[in-house]
């Protein structure tokens, strides 16, 4: 089912209330909220949290221009559990004297939402531009522009149509929330046709949750002659799971659990760690977190202090990946993981004990110490990524997936004998219907392992 919009609504704040409220006649049954907060003369955030029908919406993106002609757009949402039919939108801010819009936005759709695509602009621009990513996913972009001229001066293209538009002619700035016309499962670029002038631009994409897993590699990197690392930064979605798995060749190292010092409300639990392949130190960890992050200086932000300490020596090789999976259950995402070594062979296998539902997917990762020959997975596997380094020491890594089968003998290849270790798992998806949890041990691990 393509998403569509339910009902929109606009209120216009011109009070110095600390508590905005609004009504807004959603339908019977709506799977997602929206709601935008665009303001002019400062490019203050007076926004502190938003209900709708007392339920918390959490936001998804905010732009700001501090020069020139100041302002500020917002993009809140909430993706499941909405609550159906006439319900009031009450806004936490600040007494300021700024002007603000308000537009509330239900969806329908077949089920739950989420964001999987979410950008920003601000500046002195003229027609300003982003293009939402939809992972062929069915969803509809929705867009929030502050602009230092008219309403009418600033075009949408053709795929767009206007929600609502006000100019704000007494604080010198207009407003304008539009939507993608008709939504569909492709990539969306969402612009504007209009002269130089101070913008703030949020464009948000609401997309149906899909009921087996996607997995979408969020944040990656090598990692040479470093004595540790911190992952790049990356958005937590509303409710999705997160993996990390992280590579130290020739090295023992340690790892913070905290992605930052106040967690965004996710806790990292370790589920798999190899240890000492061939009585080396080659190391590989997997950790998991999954849930709702909080909010983080009101935008929903990653972990930008992931930190990895490698063991003090600085001519250690070392790698990171942080995969966000769709479509997983939330309360129970790993239904199995395994791990297994392998000494002076040319391929590794993880046996996984039979999969509990058809549209579980599995994910394997697999490094060896020897970067020369390409490691290969089976057919039908996806490459997520993979990375080499000649060293010293040398190593090679791939990770894949399995999109549309539940291979529970994940095997990958490589044309030259090598040391390997491998970690794979199971991922539930959220139509599976029940949750059991198997804990599957090789016997490399009982050897290997020192968790």
């Amino acid at each position: 089912m393509t998403v569509t919009v339910d009902v929109a609504t606009e209120s216009i704040r011109t009070d110095t209330s600390t508590l905005y409220s609004f009504s807004h006649a959603g339908g019977t049954f709506p799977r997602g909220v929206a709601v935008s907060v665009i303001h002019g003369v400062s490019s203050t955030d007076h926004i502190s949290g938003i209900t709708y029908g007392g339920v918390s919406l959490k936001r998804q993106k905010t732009a700001s221009r501090s020069a020139g002609e100041p302002g500020r757009s917002d993009w809140w949402f909430l993706g499941k559990s909405v609550p159906p039919g006439t319900q009031n939108v009450v806004a936490s801010l600040s007494a300021t004297t700024d002007d603000i819009q308000f537009v509330c936005v239900t969806l329908n759709a077949a089920d739950d939402l989420f964001i999987s695509d979410r950008l920003h602009l601000s500046g002195d621009i003229n027609d300003p531009s982003v293009t939402l990513e939809s992972f062929d996913l069915p969803g509809m972009a929705l867009s929030a522009l502050y602009w230092g001229g008219g309403a009418s001066s600033a075009t949408p293209n053709a795929n767009m149509t206007a929600v609502h538009t006000h100019d704000f002619a007494g604080q010198s700035f207009s407003a304008r929330v539009d939507r993608q016309t008709t939504g569909d499962t492709a990539d969306f670029i969402n612009s504007y046709d209009t002269n130089q002038d101070d913008t703030a631009l949020v464009a948000i994409r609401p997309t149906e949750k899909p009921a087996i897993p996607l997995v979408v590699i969020r944040n990656s990197g090598d990692h040479g002659g470093v004595d540790s690392f911190t992952t790049g930064s990356f958005f937590f979605q509303y409710d999705s799971v997160y993996l990390i798995f992280i590579m130290a060749a020739d090295e023992s190292f340690t790892i913070d659990p905290g992605p930052d010092a106040d967690g965004h409300g996710l806790t990292w639990t370790p589920l798999e760690y190899i240890s000492d392949i061939d009585q080396q130190t080659d190391q590989q960890i997997l950790w998991v977190a999954q849930g709702v992050g909080t909010i983080n200086s009101g935008v929903t932000t990653g972990p930008t202090s992931m930190s990895v300490t490698i063991d003090g020596n600085s001519i250690d090789q070392s790698s990171h990946v942080v995969l966000e999976i769709f479509g997983a259950d939330i309360a129970d995402p790993i239904v199995q993981h395994a791990q297994n070594t392998g000494i002076n062979t040319t391929a590794i296998s993880v046996a996984l004990n039979s999969f509990m539902d058809i549209n579980n997917r599995p994910i394997l990762f697999a490094t060896n110490d020897n970067n020369s020959s390409i490691i290969s997975e089976e057919g039908g596997w996806t490459t997520l990524y993979e990375s080499s380094d000649a060293g010293p020491p040398q190593w090679y890594e791939h990770l894949a997936w399995h999109a549309s089968s539940s291979d529970n003998t994940p095997t990958m290849t490589n044309s030259i004998a090598a040391d390997w270790g491998a970690i794979a798992l199971e991922i539930r998806a959220r139509s599976t219907p029940f949750t059991r949890r198997i804990f599957v041990k090789s016997q490399a691990q009982h050897r290997a392992n020192r968790w």
